[in-house]
């Protein structure tokens, strides 16, 4: 994915946050704890490529079929497949939904 920026959304205005993104990990630099019980949005400014993923084809999550339309027996599609793991091939998220908590980085 190519990463475009990243915004913290709150009551008093939108803050753009710093991250660090080495093409497989998005890590987002928060300006404070959060504890479960709060809330707050992010915005993701992002270009998903997961043709250009290091994966099998089988494992790029998002499909193109016909894209150009040049094959009139074809409709023209995009189909996605919403297994964790392959979702992040198009979607920042975490890939394992049994993910409980996650080490403070910074």
């Amino acid at each position: 994915m190519d990463i475009a920026g990243i915004w913290l959304l709150g009551a008093d205005g939108t803050r753009a946050l710093k991250y660090d993104y080495d093409g497989w990990q998005l890590r987002i630099r928060l300006p404070r704890v959060y504890h479960r019980t709060e809330r707050y949005s992010l915005r993701i400014v992002y270009t998903a490529k997961p043709a250009e993923a290091k994966v099998t084809d089988d494992h790029r999550g998002l499909y193109f079929i016909n894209p150009a339309g040049t094959d009139k027996h074809k409709p023209t599609q995009v189909w996605t497949d919403c297994e964790p793991e392959k979702v992040s091939m198009w979607c920042p998220t975490i890939d394992k939904p049994n993910q409980k908590r996650q080490k403070k980085l910074y």
